[in-house]
């Protein structure tokens, strides 16, 4: 039972592999008997630093004190350090993730260094992709956490010029990565998505403005008013200049 009912599989794998994407911290997770979930993120070395970790004892302490419900650390060697957290927030019952290893001795090579301070912010990326999952669950979407700051990142920027490079950039995420959550969870991919969303906006433009359809264009961020004509019409399957005399015959 994966997280009690707060979470499909995919959408827990997809929130494990955003995370490790946006901290490239190493992360696996846990059933509360120490059954593996899901892992994302390890290679030799680190797999060979997280069999150090005495997984029984890890257990057998979560299961035995009920009190425990904060995040715990332990360092099975010097200087590296794994944080172990639950699955669901203040509640061990459904699980747990271990996260790392990493060390918060800059000068250790031992393994990737993050400050101290910073690990309960990026403990909180995971409880901000489940917070999304059910706000978005209730809008009848399952979009994740980098789903949405690509979204985000859009809305801010239609009106300019911009990569998928440039915002996969901006969001710290692989590409290739990236192009299969976005189609995964918002069925278009990222280039579709955002033709459809600059279309919508030069919609109400033509619809509450005197610009012109050049205007328009440029400012919804195309910077060729033949391929603007063109995607809109494929979209619309009329003509910038149609839909707005359309418009003008309602009123």
């Amino acid at each position: 039972n994966l997280g009690g009912e707060f979470m499909n599989p995919i959408t827990f794998k997809f929130n494990m592999e955003s995370f490790y994407f946006s901290t490239h911290l190493p992360i696996k997770a846990f059933s509360s008997k120490g059954n593996e979930y899901y892992s994302v993120g390890y290679d030799e070395i680190t797999a060979s630093i997280l069999e150090k970790v005495d997984f029984e004892e890890l257990t057998l302490k979560l299961n035995s004190d009920i009190k425990i419900a904060s995040p715990i650390d332990i360092s099975p060697i010097d200087e590296v350090n794994f944080t172990i957290c639950p699955i669901i927030s203040k509640t061990y019952e459904f699980g747990f993730y271990l996260i790392g290893p990493y060390t918060t001795n800059e000068s250790s090579k031992k393994a990737i260094f993050k400050p101290k301070h910073c690990i309960s912010y990026l403990l909180n990326i995971l409880y901000m992709k489940l917070e999304n999952q059910s706000i978005n669950q209730s809008k009848k979407t399952s979009y994740n956490f980098n789903v949405n700051k690509a979204i985000k990142y859009i809305e801010e920027n239609y009106k300019k010029q911009f990569t998928l490079d440039q915002v996969c950039e901006s969001i710290n995420i692989n590409k290739s990565y990236f192009c299969t959550i976005f189609k995964e969870h918002t069925g278009k991919t990222f280039s579709h998505y955002l033709s459809h969303y600059r279309i919508d906006k030069a919609k109400e433009l033509l619809k509450d403005t005197e610009l012109s359809i050049t205007e328009v264009a440029f400012t919804v961020g195309y910077n060729s008013v033949n391929y603007f004509n063109n995607n809109f019409k494929r979209l619309n399957n009329i003509t910038p200049v149609q839909y707005r005399n359309e418009l003008t015959n309602l009123k």
